[in-house]
């Protein structure tokens, strides 16, 4: 044996190397060890980020440096090559650091603006991280039907033939799944759900979590490492059921932002459809909704030219002398005409109404304000007719 054979192998002890220290003893580059462990030629452990490889593995890993870049072709071992200090408690604080920066990734992710579908795809990711899953399917239920499930997100491939949309009440599985009240391993799946050997694909013991908020039911998570048995650890399985809380609220907030959007374009609808000019404020007076007709007649398109305004005498009204503002200060104003002079140039009676709306405190939140067309200006010191609000129940 020549001697740095001998000094390899005397080296080598009963600790761990991370990859670069690996290289070092070995005498080859990172990328080597790297592609190794990633090809499983020499195996590794994780440890957070870290890629740990035992001592007795590396003795047996004998490198291809006849393959490696030529660069790279004289490196000599070197036993000068330190193994990884870890003691238990080290481990635990790098597996909390991971967890927690999990958490935060995947509550920040919940709160932006992205789309749900890039959040359910980066949560089937972390499922996968945090049990070590080779497949993990989550399943949605739709809004308007609780007994058809959609698969909305899914990491590695398929565990079952079950196709990306099904009636719940005829997939066992996916009933099972819904009417857990905590995060389980299922232990020889086939047989617990019911569900013909044909459908599964290599499945033995599976990973489910209900997504719920409160007692209303969302979907699912499910997961396995593809017929390998799961035994994860309860730090694990609590990291789970954190996920699958978060999760569940992330559906259930798009599914109230769907529904908010498509009750404000029915709204909208609405409004279009009548003729007064009809816009609502919020208390600062930033329009957070006006109809077609507003548009046009007071210059709310992004760069027109604003609206002015005169009274009947002939006298400009500053805009913090209109109705609307009126009403932001807790004043009702009913019928009172203003000459508007439109983006266009053209100048229209109008007959103004505007009343405060006022939250929970009695404190004005904002203000909706009713314009109607006249046929002609009254005189100083007449009423116009009364604008008719259309209102919905």
């Amino acid at each position: 044996m020549n001697k740095s054979k001998t000094t390899e192998t005397e080296q080598i002890g009963g600790d761990v190397y991370t990859m670069a220290e690996a290289a070092r003893l070995k005498g080859v580059s990172y990328h080597t060890v790297s592609r190794a462990v990633r090809r499983g030629k020499l195996p590794a452990q994780r440890l957070g980020r870290m890629a740990l490889i035992s001592t007795e593995d590396l003795r047996e890993w004998r490198p291809m440096r006849e393959r490696a870049p030529r660069k790279y072709r004289r490196r000599e071992p070197n036993p000068e090559a330190a193994p990884v200090l870890l003691d238990l408690a080290s481990g635990e604080r790098v597996d909390l650091a991971n967890r927690l920066a999990t958490m935060y990734e995947m509550v920040h992710a919940a709160a932006s603006s992205e789309s749900l579908a890039d959040f359910l795809g980066l949560a089937a990711d972390r499922f996968a991280s945090a049990l070590g899953l080779k497949r993990v399917a989550i399943w949605r239920l739709d809004d308007e039907n609780e007994n058809l499930g959609m698969r909305v997100a899914s990491y590695g491939p398929p565990i079952s033939m079950v196709p990306g949309s099904a009636w719940v009440e005829i997939h066992e599985e996916l009933k099972a799944a819904y009417d857990l009240t905590e995060p389980t391993i299922v232990a020889n799946a086939g047989m617990a759900l019911n569900m013909p050997d044909e459908d599964l694909l290599d499945v033995e013991d599976i990973f489910v979590a209900p997504l719920k908020v409160g007692d209303r039911r969302l979907g699912a998570v499910m997961g396995d490492r593809s017929g390998e048995p799961l035994a994860p650890t309860a730090d694990q399985m609590a990291f789970a059921r954190n996920l699958a809380g978060i999760t569940a609220m992330a559906i259930d907030r798009a599914r109230l932002t769907d529904r908010a959007r498509l009750e404000g374009d029915r709204l909208a609808a609405v409004m279009d459809s009548v003729d007064e000019a009809v816009v609502i404020r919020d208390s600062e007076g930033q329009v957070v909704l006006a109809n077609e007709s507003a548009r046009a007649l007071l210059g709310l398109r992004p760069g027109a030219r604003e609206a002015s305004f005169r009274n009947a005498s002939g006298a400009p009204v500053a805009l913090e002398a209109t109705p609307t503002y009126e009403a932001l200060r807790g004043v009702a104003v009913e019928s009172e005409a203003l000459m508007v002079t439109d983006p266009e140039g053209a100048e229209i009676p109008v007959s103004f109404d505007a009343e405060p709306l006022s939250g929970p405190d009695g404190i004005v939140a904002g203000v909706v304000t009713v314009g109607r067309r006249l046929e002609r200006m009254p005189e100083a010191g007449q009423s116009a007719p009364r604008a008719e609000v259309w209102s919905r129940a």
